[in-house]
């Protein structure tokens, strides 16, 4: 009978040493687990802080931007001008004047280096170095800054190679060219002198209606509205087509290596046309909503995490679901007068 109790006795305690066991073993797993991951609390917090702080870090330098275009704006004395084409023609000439086109004498721009959206306008105007593409971002914060409606166009020669950037502006209604720099002084003096826009080149736009197409054939072979003069066929023998650059697809076309040209013919919306000179905003908004997705991939897999932590809980406890190995030994303990087999 003795022999017999410490036969039954030796396996409980066993099964208990065993259950104990594997209740450190669970405890310090799940430990283990909440450590990091799956983060829950603060460190959650500190995950979804941490991812958005690219974004931020842009918004300031959009913030730094704005404050050195409006101290420009200062130091040259631009400020609270009137929307007219005189005004605009004076920050125009500020801005020429104060930049160097020369390669020659650059120290710190480079050409072969510009990033694909272009330096800001805050380096730009600390750097003031640049071709006419840099001259026409500048030119066009500084003018949307003012309150003016002011946008990139890119002219193109008959080869179908962009030539010159300048400022296109919407002034009254009517739309003008503000040179940029980067250009000959005859090109700034007529710009400056003519009203000339868009609606000067003599493209071909197809249109179903007759009386519309014949309206159109008629403004194509009558002159222009600029006068006759030898530096206006000069400009137009040289630029044959334009393309509003609010969205420049054919710059991103041959960053990947494809020789595309993509011509925008109708003008963005102010916007657009703000937002697109801006590279710190673009920049600001691809990295929140890098975050954002980043953010909305560890929600999910959080909550899918816990999901199954609860379902695991569930089925692991000994009030229901299934019992854990020796917890049915445990509540049905074997009977004290249980043959051993031996004689």
């Amino acid at each position: 009978m003795l022999g017999r109790c410490f036969r039954n006795e030796r396996p409980q305690k066993s099964l208990r040493a065993t259950n104990k066991a594997e209740d450190r073993s669970l405890s310090m797993g799940a430990r283990a687990r909440g450590t990091w991951f799956p983060p829950s609390g603060w460190r959650l917090a500190l995950i979804l802080c941490v991812s958005v702080l690219p974004g931020v870090f842009f918004l300031i330098e959009q913030g730094r931007e704005q404050a050195a275009v409006r101290s420009y704006l200062e130091s040259r004395d631009l400020l609270n001008l009137p929307l007219t084409k005189e005004a605009a023609i004076r920050v125009s000439e500020a801005v020429r004047q104060d930049f160097v086109v020369d390669p020659a004498k650059w120290r710190r721009f480079d050409v072969s280096r510009r990033p694909l959206l272009r330096h800001d306008t805050r380096w730009l105007l600390d750097a003031r170095e640049g071709l006419c593409g840099e001259g026409t971002r500048v030119l066009v914060n500084l003018l949307n800054s003012l309150g003016f409606d002011a946008t990139r166009v890119t002219l193109y020669d008959r080869h179908l190679r962009s030539s010159h950037t300048l400022v296109s502006l919407v002034i009254e209604r009517r739309e003008v060219f503000l040179n940029s720099i980067n250009s000959s002084i005859e090109v700034t003096a007529f710009l400056n002198s003519h009203d000339v826009s868009t609606s000067d080149f003599k493209l071909l736009h197809y249109s179903d209606d007759m009386v519309q197409r014949r309206n159109v054939g008629k403004a194509l072979a009558s002159p222009g509205t600029a006068p006759s003069d030898p530096v206006q066929e000069r400009f137009f023998e040289k630029f044959r087509l334009y393309s509003y650059e609010g969205i420049p697809a054919t710059r991103f076309f041959n960053r990947l290596g494809l020789d595309w040209r993509v011509f925008n013919l109708s003008r963005p919306g102010p916007w657009v046309s703000r937002f697109a000179e801006k590279p710190m905003a673009i920049k600001a908004l691809a990295a929140l909503a890098i975050a954002a997705l980043v953010d909305l991939v560890v929600l999910s897999w959080v909550w899918s995490r816990r999901r199954r932590e609860r379902r695991r809980e569930a089925t692991d406890r000994p009030d229901g679901g299934t019992p854990r190995v020796g917890e049915a030994y445990r509540a049905y303990p074997a009977p004290e007068n249980v043959p051993s087999g031996e004689p």
